[in-house]
């Protein structure tokens, strides 16, 4: 039996962790004893998500210095600042020896055959002060806006203490690969894996008791954190237009708020300059996210960048068109016309408005989704290939 090790930041709601959870769900149990160690542990652990697994306890300083502030409370919150200005006295120095000093400790006592750093940035940082003949970095987002949101830093070094690292799409790897060269001959491309099982049952549940699809309206969902790079805010404005053009809509948006409120301000400053108290809701987050997916007429994706995108594979998976923006891995998931439409977002509006009141379009979409099986065999022969 192969033992692996797997690391995330946060144990949220995010796509990071949802690729995690749908892995665990997947994989044989009997080949694979897994430990997953998180820096704070939160969410998705709290309500047991996490399947076929150890979860190593946090390790309290650690969690303290990443944790985000914004979550804490009481004497946790004293306790991060306290750490945050210790680490910014130091230069720096402080967190680097925290992250050497866990790191070891942890990989030490595992004796594992694989060690993963499972998402870009500080995780990936933190394996790669452990010495181990198979480490893998595992890249979630187009690495090309996360090098620029972050400020470009040389990230070489890090990288090249791993044995493997794996992208999430052509288009990430191609991103990936533009940025560092040297390490092509070690950098793969595997799509996430999907637990289609579980989301087809869960898609059968009930909604909650305040929300229904009213037949009367052409419904729609958008699925995601609010977050600049989800472009979530920008619904109000398509969402007027279809309107003027007599489209009779209602818009779900389901998803937490991101790191700011900006988003969350801008949207629902949108909502209530437009009048669209009736026509766009933002719902938040929801636990269960498919009875939405799967009850809607359309799925809606705004985003600037996708790497993986979940929520249109989830969208597939459940038989539910998609209208996506032309984000740089969009044709590796829909193929325009036939699964969906891919669109500008200067053009977004139009195209959901040709979907809607073009009968031979929605048909072909949705007799094309009808047969669409989700390839995880394929994937998960990819991920036992890493293993050895």
């Amino acid at each position: 039996m192969k033992r692996i090790l797997f690391v995330v930041t946060y144990f949220d709601c995010g796509g990071t962790c949802r690729a995690l959870q749908n892995m665990l769900n997947i994989i044989n149990p009997e080949e694979f004893q897994i430990d997953v160690f998180g820096f704070v542990e939160s969410g998705m652990y709290e309500k047991g998500l996490f399947k076929n697994c150890h979860i190593i306890p946090e390790c309290k300083a650690l969690s303290y210095s990443f944790q985000r502030y914004s979550s804490t409370t009481g004497l946790n919150r004293y306790a991060a600042a306290l750490s945050k200005i210790v680490n910014r006295l130091s230069k720096n120095k402080y967190n680097n020896w925290l992250l050497r000093r866990i790191a070891n400790k942890i990989v030490s006592k595992g004796d594992y055959d694989m060690v993963v750093a499972f998402s870009e940035g500080i995780v990936t940082a933190f394996l790669s002060y452990v010495e181990h003949p198979n480490k893998v970095a595992w890249i979630h987002c187009d690495y090309a806006s996360y090098h620029q949101l972050a400020g470009c830093p040389n990230e070489v070094s890090i990288y090249s203490s791993y044995k493997s690292i794996v992208c999430v799409s052509e288009f990430t790897k191609s991103s990936f690969v533009r940025i560092y060269p040297t390490l092509k001959d070690k950098t793969y491309s595997i799509y996430n894996v999907l637990d289609d099982n579980m989301m087809k049952t869960q898609s059968k549940m009930a909604l909650p008791n305040d929300i229904s699809f009213d037949p009367e309206f052409f419904n729609i969902v958008s699925i995601g954190r609010l977050d600049p790079v989800k472009r979530m805010s920008i619904i109000p404005a398509i969402a007027n237009h279809l309107v003027n053009k007599g489209d009779k809509i209602r818009w779900l948006v389901i998803g937490p708020k991101g790191g700011t409120d900006k988003e969350y301000a801008e949207l629902t400053d949108g909502i209530r300059k437009f009048n669209l108290g009736e026509h766009v809701l933002y719902l938040g987050m929801q636990s269960n996210p498919y009875p939405f997916i799967k009850n809607a007429d359309l799925l809606v994706n705004t985003s600037i960048s996708e790497a993986c995108p979940y929520v249109i594979n989830e969208a597939k998976i459940l038989g539910t068109p998609i209208v996506c923006t032309d984000f740089g891995s969009a044709k590796e998931f829909i193929d325009s016309g036939s699964t969906g439409l891919i669109s500008p977002i200067g053009d977004m509006a139009e195209a959901i408005h040709q979907y809607i009141n073009n009968a031979e379009i929605r048909n072909n979409i949705k007799n094309n989704l009808n047969g669409f099986k989700y390839d995880n065999e394929s994937i998960i022969e990819q991920f036992k290939q890493l293993s050895k």
